[in-house]
């Protein structure tokens, strides 16, 4: 399950526009409107012990030569660990060697990239990708939610083109009877014998659609300032933001996952949507809580790697990544 989580990461690229803050973060060029990659993520092989730190000309360094060279090469200053609370608390666990390095202004990304990655101490080195998020009509009516019962009514389709941030919406109409049957479910309901928790990473907005479904972490005293379960969030009653609300470097995580964008709020009312409230749409499953993990607007793989691990370690059953 735990290997399962980690390779949905994979499937949480969409397109669509993004919102201003991006480009405190990864820049956009002037001339052709492409990103430019400002960060790298870098894991190092599992038997390399280092501590980071600088040399003299304010280089990052982590006392091995060769990675220090590539450093120096790029005039690299800032880097830190993706998963410093890992690295605390599990001297074996396989993600304690994965490093953020800032990648300065004017640098060449595709050979530091493999000057980086010929290095006998590394793993791997890839961008940090940004993800696009792809923006959806809010349908509050439940004859508009095709999925769940397909009258062959019209809905919306995401007409994907090649290049960036030119997807179109357009209207299509549904196969009758091509839905997961949730009419016939809701009519005939099975024996529920557990509550389900389903990390959405995203971002979470508590509206009357969702009351009393939102994940509580049992092992966390609200506001009181302590990582109560020491697994290195302080205050994380109701999930993280791995992005800060600020949507402005530096990016520190913070324990408001609150929406600011409406797309999480709409995947969340999706799954968990209290049914039969003359509210909003019908949710698919009454027995679920939702774990809040904020990805947007600094929508950074290495956020959503931080994530998927969040998730797992605090008894996620399935992870959305819509």
């Amino acid at each position: 399950m735990r290997k399962l989580m980690i390779c949905l990461l994979l499937s949480c690229m969409l397109s669509a526009s993004l919102p201003s803050a991006v480009q405190a973060y990864y820049r956009t060029d002037a001339a052709d409107q492409s990103i430019v990659i400002t960060r790298l993520i870098v894991k190092l092989r599992p038997d390399v012990s280092v501590v980071l730190g600088h040399d003299k000309n304010g280089a990052g360094a982590i006392g091995e030569a060769s990675f220090d060279a590539v450093n120096r090469k790029y005039a690299v200053r800032q880097q830190s660990w993706l998963f410093q609370a890992v690295r605390e608390q599990c001297p074996t666990h396989p993600l304690r060697n994965v490093l953020v390095v800032e990648i300065p202004e004017g640098a060449d990304l595709e050979q530091m990239i493999t000057d980086y990655s010929s290095l006998d101490v590394v793993a791997y080195a890839h961008p940090d990708w940004p993800a696009e998020l792809s923006q959806m009509p809010n349908d509050p009516l439940y004859p508009h939610q095709w999925a769940l019962n397909n009258t062959g009514q019209g809905y919306y389709h995401v007409l994907r083109r090649e290049g960036s941030y030119n997807d179109t919406l357009v209207l299509e109409y549904g196969t009758v009877d091509a839905d997961i049957d949730f009419q016939e479910v809701y009519e005939n309901p099975p024996d529920n014998t557990l509550t389900v928790v389903v990390a959405i990473i995203d971002t979470i907005l508590t509206v009357p659609d969702l009351a009393g479904r939102i994940w509580t972490n049992p092992a966390e005293i609200p506001d009181n300032g302590l990582d109560d379960d020491r697994n290195g969030y302080i205050d994380d009653v109701f999930g993280w933001d791995f992005c800060g609300n600020t949507g402005m470097p530096p990016f520190n995580g913070d324990n408001d996952p609150s929406d600011q964008h409406g797309h999480g709020t709409h995947c969340a009312g999706i799954v968990a949507g209290v049914t039969d409230n003359a509210e909003g749409i019908a949710g698919i499953n009454s027995d679920v809580r939702i774990m809040a993990l904020k990805f947007a607007p600094v929508m950074l793989s290495s956020f959503g790697a931080q994530a998927i691990v969040y998730a797992a370690d605090n008894g996620a059953d399935v992870i959305s990544m819509s």
